[in-house]
């Protein structure tokens, strides 16, 4: 920062997730964080407006700001029309990091009320991270061995492949326990270009992609 101020270099700064909560556990951090670079007036490019009003509450000005959409790699995710299967498995595909604002946990608990109905049913999930261990005691916790699928991380071009495969992709996004949320995830992007129906919670900017009963389906938080 010395350097950029000494020899007055204009800064953009991308703002995603975390960096742009203000959240009560994280808001006096990211505030602070920011002192130097609001007084250098730096401007800001959050990914969504949900970050962006959360930006303005931390006191960075709105002139200082201007939403950019992350964009997706709309050729490695063609679209193709989507039925279920008369018979066979029903695959429910969710793609994120293994950590907690990803909501794997919460997606099991309720996953646990769909095999109920349909037995046929399975969720794969696609990822890697500090939660996994969580995770797993969770699908053994409600014996759902062999019914929830962990395929570990996998690269942009097996994820398309996965997309092709499945039915319904569904996110559980939540905040954190560490204030920590999302922007709006690119693999809620990728699904919806694939052609996947898609379910995802109110939580952060998703709902500035998803609008419920119109071009996917939200549940609140947790729930």
């Amino acid at each position: 920062m010395p350097v950029f101020e000494k020899y007055n270099i204009p800064l953009i700064v991308s703002i995603r997730g975390l960096d742009g909560s203000d959240r009560p556990e994280i808001s006096e951090k990211n505030a602070k964080r920011y002192s130097a670079l609001n007084k250098h007036g730096a401007h800001y490019s959050p990914v969504c407006q949900y970050l962006a009003e959360g930006l303005r509450r931390l006191g960075i000005p709105a002139r200082n700001m201007h939403v950019l959409y992350g964009c997706i790699e709309l050729d490695l995710f063609p679209y193709s029309n989507r039925t279920l299967p008369k018979v066979g498995e029903i695959r429910v595909l969710s793609v994120g990091r293994l950590v907690d604002k990803k909501g794997f946990v919460t997606l099991i608990k309720a996953f646990k009320h769909i095999y109920s109905k349909y037995p046929n049913a399975r969720l794969h999930i696609i990822g890697a991270g500090e939660d996994e261990k969580r995770i797993k005691s969770t699908i053994a916790e409600y014996n759902l061995k062999d019914v929830v699928i962990l395929r570990g991380a996998m690269v942009s071009k097996q994820v398309s492949d996965e997309l092709k495969k499945a039915h319904i992709f569904c996110l559980a996004s939540q905040t954190a326990n560490n204030g920590d949320i999302e922007g709006i995830p690119n693999a809620l992007k990728e699904a919806m270009a694939s052609g996947l129906p898609v379910v995802s919670t109110r939580h952060a900017g998703i709902p500035e992609l998803i609008e419920h009963q119109r071009t996917g389906y939200l549940a609140p938080e947790k729930k």
